[in-house]
């Protein structure tokens, strides 16, 4: 139960608990050579079990190190061994993920956040985030096209929370009665009292985003000097919005559902990078 929600809200990759000797034995079992050095790997890893926690006590951190188990590996079985060892610990270490009493989650959360706020709150403040909560990001990445039902407000936070990470100067608008403009974006901060550099509007919604929206953007543009507009939406752009926005030539670009999906799996690892997508 607790392996299907830890998979269900996006933390661990898999709905099955599977001990990671079972996992190599179903995964070699019709290749002899590898079943024979995958046995080897594993008691091998047992054997320095005890050294292992000792160090790892002597530390004081209390976490093993597994370099000195991958050294040895390569040394007694070669390459081959070395990656099998290595497959072994990432195949340990997901197990233990999907256990109900194991204390290696990868963040230990100081606080909780009910997963209805994604969906019904405007509240956007978080201590894993500048403006979206990162647990939102990691239920995202695995339910995305729940996206159609996340809260308008808690929609332009994951679109902040994207440009900050890319390290931009983000300012989100009250969320009523801003304008049209959700979101304004500077290259760096500091720069506040100059104009934005990209203007945002974000457009959670199954129907396609109409030129009437493209216009009202370029105006805001116009108005505030900005360089650009940047329509973020669950949806894409329609036809006349894409062919009114390339014949006048507008500077509003569209970040679309498509381009969505890939924010939210670059953002699933915190400090992996995020880039634009399509």
């Amino acid at each position: 139960m607790v392996s299907q929600l830890l998979y269900r809200v996006g933390v661990v990759d898999s709905p099955v608990n599977m001990p990671p000797g079972i996992a190599l034995f179903h995964q070699y079992k019709k290749d002899a050579k590898a079943l024979d050095l995958s046995n080897k790997v594993q008691q091998l890893f047992m054997d320095m079990f005890d050294q292992l926690m000792q160090s790892a006590e002597q530390s004081g951190t209390k976490r093993i190190d597994p370099e000195p188990y991958l050294d040895e590996a390569m040394r007694l079985y070669g390459p081959a061994g070395c990656l099998m060892s290595i497959e072994f610990i990432k195949l340990l270490a997901e197990s233990q993920e999907h256990s109900p009493w194991g204390k290696i989650r990868q963040v230990d959360w100081k606080d909780t956040r009910e997963l209805d706020d994604l969906f019904k709150s405007e509240h956007l403040a978080t201590q894993y985030g500048e403006f979206f909560d990162q647990r939102f990001v990691t239920y995202l990445e695995r339910n995305f096209n729940d996206i159609d039902q996340v809260h308008w407000r808690q929609f332009e936070g994951l679109t902040a929370e994207f440009f900050d990470r890319l390290g931009f100067h983000v300012e989100v608008g009250p969320g009523r009665k801003d304008g049209g403009v959700d979101i304004r974006i500077w290259p760096t901060t500091g720069q506040q009292d100059k104009p934005p550099t990209v203007l945002i509007q974000c457009k959670r919604q199954k129907a396609t985003v109409e030129q009437v929206v493209v216009k009202a953007l370029y105006a805001d543009v116009s108005h505030e000097s900005a360089s650009a507009g940047l329509i973020v939406t669950t949806s894409r752009l329609a036809k006349g919005a894409v062919a009114v926005n390339s014949a006048r030539s507008y500077p509003i670009g569209e970040a679309n559902r498509k381009t969505l999906k890939v924010w939210v799996e670059a953002m699933r690892t915190p400090g992996s990078g995020v880039f634009l997508g399509e």
